[in-house]
């Protein structure tokens, strides 16, 4: 069980760190918005690295698998479109509403993933 305290304190903070990166890129403090980004992305890694190595440890129930997985590829996927439009804004392109609306999508994707997250840790089973 202690992989799952653990495992919340992890998810805890990427959630911390992704609403503090928002909210500084809303305030446009540009500096500490790309700082905080870059240092949320890390952390991201650093959990989802973490995640990986828990996942060889534990056998998982099928349904919360199934749901998880896809939710997985989706917040994946909106990712890399957060960092390169935000790239791309950084270098004085006009992609801001496009930045927006995929860091929006993100944190929106981020909510179902780790409340599958959460249901697949808790139900899972050491091998």
């Amino acid at each position: 069980m202690t992989y799952l305290y653990s495992f919340l304190g992890q998810l805890v903070t990427v959630l911390v760190f992704a609403g503090v990166t928002y909210i500084l890129g809303v305030r446009r403090h540009r500096a500490a918005h790309i700082a905080w980004a870059i240092v949320t992305t890390l952390v991201l890694l650093w959990v989802i690295h973490l995640a990986e190595s828990l996942g060889r440890q534990l056998a998982f129930d099928r349904t919360a698998y199934l749901v998880h997985m896809p939710s997985v590829a989706l917040t994946s996927l909106s990712f890399i479109f957060v960092v390169g439009f935000g790239v791309a804004l950084a270098r004085g392109k006009h992609v801001r509403s496009k930045h927006r609306t995929s860091v929006l999508t993100f944190l929106f994707s981020l909510i179902p993933t780790a409340i599958s997250g959460i249901w697949l840790v808790s139900t899972a089973k050491p091998l």
